[in-house]
């Protein structure tokens, strides 16, 4: 070929806007797969041969001509119109205005610092940017997204609500503090009675109160199901420290008020047996002697029987009379109304004799 024909070659392709960067362009699909200075045209990056005079006059070749050299103008230096992308921020628009930019980071990335709408990344726009664990564009706080963009987790102070109670993220409440034995556990559960967490936000009285909470359903141990200290007298058996509860404060049935079994010479009368059980008890004067009104196994000495003559006896103990004990008593020994003094002598081998007022030992009726 002739220096000519290659000339006119030459002249010929200058007249085109466009011309392939190398015989091998590389591939591209939109503007912005192709560096500043080149086109995507029909799938390969083309160099740009622009003809720009900035004269105000729009010429071929140009997008625009706005008679300056202004880039960050609706029409940049280049004679191209201003587009998002492109790499240079435009500033002659307000916010709100069609076209503004914020920033212009020549890239398709919405998870960076500037938007592909050329806005900061913020959050709520539904984006997560820089310093964003989630973007889902709303306001509401009890998703899984709160509005300061961060994940939703116990202790946030924001309830999370829509999750079924079995969902390892379920929330019962949030008080966004570690205390355990407020309402609120540090897990996000509604504290509650048989958590095995003793609830200190209430008082006695309060509904939710807790002496207690052992976390089980016991009855007979310290502390009760409804998570109240277990007392003598709560009718429950607190195994181990009590020998009986029945809820009462009476002293004269089986179990007395402070949780102990009667007995016998206990000082307290049993009045709930029958005559035939063998605990009955015709009398208890809690003490050990044994020829008062009362003997130790609970039964009235048979002359203190309804019908007989006694008015009063008086225990007196001597070492006089030559017997190992000595009782006085006063009764009415000749039936004329007038009161006697006797006395009674309890030998070793227990029985008893009437003093018939001489100093000698008559025997007497056994006691």
């Amino acid at each position: 070929m002739s220096r000519i024909a290659v000339l006119a070659l030459l002249i010929s392709a200058c007249s085109l806007d466009l011309a392939p960067v190398e015989t091998r362009g590389l591939p591209c699909e939109k503007p912005l797969d192709c560096a500043a200075d080149l086109l995507c045209h029909k799938g390969v990056c083309l160099k740009r041969f622009i003809t720009c005079s900035i004269n105000g006059q729009l010429e071929q070749g140009e997008s625009c001509d706005d008679g300056n050299s202004d880039d960050q103008d609706g029409c940049r230096s280049d004679c191209q119109l201003a587009r998002c992308g492109d790499g240079v921020l435009r500033k002659d628009l307000s916010e709100g205005a069609a076209g503004f930019e914020a920033c212009d980071d020549a890239n398709e990335n919405n998870d960076d610092g500037c938007t592909n709408n050329c806005l900061v990344a913020r959050c709520g726009d539904s984006f997560t940017g820089p310093n964003e664990d989630c973007d889902d564009g709303n306001s509401v706080q009890t998703d899984g997204c709160t509005n300061t963009c961060q994940l939703a987790r116990c202790g946030d102070g924001y309830q999370r609500t829509g999750l079924a109670a079995d969902d390892p993220a379920y929330e019962g409440c949030d008080d966004s503090n570690a205390v355990e034995t407020d309402a609120c556990t540090s897990q996000c559960v509604l504290a509650r009675c048989g958590d095995s967490i003793t609830r200190q936000d209430l008082i006695f009285g309060q509904e939710g109160f807790e002496a207690c909470d052992d976390g089980n359903v016991e009855q007979d141990d310290f502390c009760l199901a409804n998570c109240i200290l277990a007392t003598c007298g709560d009718g429950l058996l607190w195994v181990g420290r009590e020998f009986c509860d029945d809820g009462n404060e009476g002293q004269t049935d089986s179990c007395l008020s402070d949780c102990s079994l009667a007995r016998c010479g206990d000082g307290h009368q049993r009045t709930d047996l029958a005559l035939d059980d063998v605990k009955y008890e015709q009398c208890d004067d809690g003490n050990d002697a044994d020829l008062d009104d009362c003997r130790n196994d609970c039964s009235e000495p048979s002359w203190l029987r309804c019908g007989d003559r006694l008015r009063f006896v008086e225990q007196v103990l001597s070492s006089s009379g030559g017997g190992e004990g000595m009782g006085a008593f006063t009764l009415d020994l000749d039936g004329d109304d007038d009161l006697d003094v006797g006395y009674v002598n309890q030998q070793a081998s227990a029985y008893t004799y009437l003093y018939n007022g001489n100093r000698s030992f008559e025997p007497g009726a056994l006691i």
